[in-house]
């Protein structure tokens, strides 16, 4: 057997096992992910009844709307103030309750409570859930991150069996052979599709890691370090369900000044823009602007006479934590419209039929009772290099690695000799 083929054997092998263990994961990521894109979209449905009538009333100042909301859940503290986009939309106070965030939506000029519910009610931040834990909390975080570790192995050994084979045919490598039939069709699909996916799929991967448990936390330590201060990031990591439970300070406020509430709608933030108490002590305000598209983000800070302290915008930030924001939004959809959105989706069919061809071609051509994995090969230094890059880049990766060379050594060994 020649280097050649003894490099093809043992990446295949490599392929097959990332994806038995990938496919069910990236099955539920492709379809979450895919819901999830279309957060504003859902949002607004959901929200689709909390529409006013002014009827010639005036409307009510900031602290009584604030009262409203307090005392529809009692007890309850006061988080966030969500700016209207119109006189005919509801307020949306989010406020503190029984430890957990639950948000009111007040009629702004008759002060009747038009409805409370849960923060973790709408569809999206369910999605947003599965997509980043499985709906299971840390076990699930780290689950979520090891098969994206493994889908970058699942691609990358993806490319080395297409391109060795297929570059020099230039475009035609990128065409569907319609005449093929029976499996050797579902593997001609399997590859151009991947072919053409590649670059995206990558992206959606590796734009991922800065929320994710490890990745994301040994980041955020290592720039810590570089900084030598504690550095602060648009985003968070670890499991969706725990990303920014607030988003503010929680507070015992019971007034909101006329001034900061109409100086903070009159700077016409991108929507949804959300004030909130930014240091009770010193009487100061924050005004946040949430909007997906990342770049259009601007935060504002206001004293209790509705005067601007400081005013922050996307391109304050680092260039590091820029280029993340980039990835972030266009990982979201949001960074170029309507299009990111059709990308994703497009992205994550494409994820869906790759999973379910490779498991057809796997089911078509395994030995009855057996796995009918790839033969083992001698062991090829290219692999090896790769797989210490990677084990340096991902250490979930590397950990999961050492898992697997304990088990093949000691415990499979074990039982095949018994």
């Amino acid at each position: 057997m020649t280097t050649s083929r003894h490099f093809h054997q043992a990446v295949w092998r490599w392929h097959f096992y990332a994806g038995i263990f990938c496919i069910p994961f990236i099955l539920v990521l492709a379809v979450s992910g895919a819901v999830y894109l279309f957060k504003p979209q859902l949002d607004n449905w959901q929200e689709r009844h909390y529409i006013v009538e002014p009827q010639g009333q005036p409307r009510a100042d900031g602290s009584q709307q604030l009262q409203a909301a307090l005392t529809a859940l009692p007890g309850s503290r006061f988080v966030t103030y969500r700016l209207p986009q119109s006189p005919r939309e509801a307020v949306q106070i989010a406020v503190q309750y029984q430890g957990a965030k639950w948000l009111v939506y007040v009629d702004p000029y008759s002060l009747h409570v038009l409805d409370t519910r849960s923060d973790n009610s709408f569809i999206s931040q369910w999605f947003k859930t599965l997509h980043g834990e499985l709906l299971v909390g840390d076990n699930g975080a780290i689950l979520v991150e090891l098969a994206g570790n493994w889908a970058i192995v699942l691609v990358l050994t993806g490319l080395l069996l297409w391109w060795p084979k297929k570059w020099r045919k230039g475009v035609g490598a990128l065409r569907f052979k319609m005449a093929s039939t029976g499996r050797r069709f579902w593997l001609d699909f399997h590859k151009v599709v991947g072919a053409w996916l590649l670059v995206f799929i990558l992206f959606f991967l590796i734009s991922g890691l800065p929320w994710t448990t490890v990745w994301g936390s040994a980041f955020k330590q290592v720039r810590t370090w570089y900084a030598q201060q504690q550095v602060e990031q648009d985003w968070t990591t670890g499991p969706a369900s725990k990303r920014k439970v607030w988003g503010a300070m929680i507070s015992d406020t019971q007034t909101l000044p006329a001034h900061v509430l109409n100086n903070a709608t009159a700077l016409q933030l991108p929507y949804p823009t959300y004030l909130s108490v930014a240091d009770h002590s010193k009487q100061e305000w924050k005004v946040d602007s949430m909007v997906q598209n990342r770049p259009k983000r601007e935060t504002v800070w206001l004293d209790n006479e509705g005067r601007v302290l400081e005013r922050r915008t996307f391109e304050d930030k680092a260039r590091l934590d820029r280029i993340i924001g980039y990835a972030i939004a266009a990982h979201e959809g949001h960074l170029f419209g309507w299009f990111n959105q059709l990308l994703g989706v497009t992205t994550a069919l494409g994820l869906i039929v790759l999973s379910i061809s490779g498991l057809y071609m796997w089911l078509v051509r395994r030995p009855e009772g057996r796995l009918g994995a790839p033969p083992r090969t001698q062991v090829h230094d290219g692999v090896i290099t790769g797989l210490i890059i990677l084990a340096m880049l991902l250490p979930l990766f590397a950990l999961s690695l050492i898992a697997i060379w304990f088990l093949e050594r000691w415990v499979f060994k074990a039982k095949a000799s018994a």
